[in-house]
């Protein structure tokens, strides 16, 4: 704590000089990687995959092991997917609150 505050005890307001890591990068990786998975499985199965979402994916007790990596395969794209789009949503608003009021 001691080198982000300033003498008075409050925290510097300087911006940080770290360099950020796109995680955009990491996150499009991890999706095509999940997509590549996806579509090993279904061709595996039997099964298209477009349009095809996790909630479609029907399990019951004697689904098989590549029907439920499937389903989480597709369920954690979409997550993903999701997570990225509230993340970009959040940095454009921040944008415009820079542009606007510390310009």
């Amino acid at each position: 704590f001691g080198s982000a505050r300033g003498s008075s005890g409050v925290p510097s307001a300087r911006p940080s000089t770290r360099p950020r890591p796109d995680h955009r990068v990491a996150y499009a990786a991890r999706c095509e990687r999940l997509d590549e998975e996806a579509r090993d499985l279904a061709d595996r199965l039997g099964v298209s995959i477009a349009g095809l979402t996790s909630g479609a994916v029907a399990l019951d007790m004697e689904s098989g092991d590549d029907l439920l990596a499937l389903r989480d395969a597709l369920a954690e794209g979409e997550r993903l997917r999701a997570e990225v789009g509230r993340c970009a949503e959040r940095a454009e608003r921040s944008r415009r609150v820079r542009e606007r009021f510390l310009s």
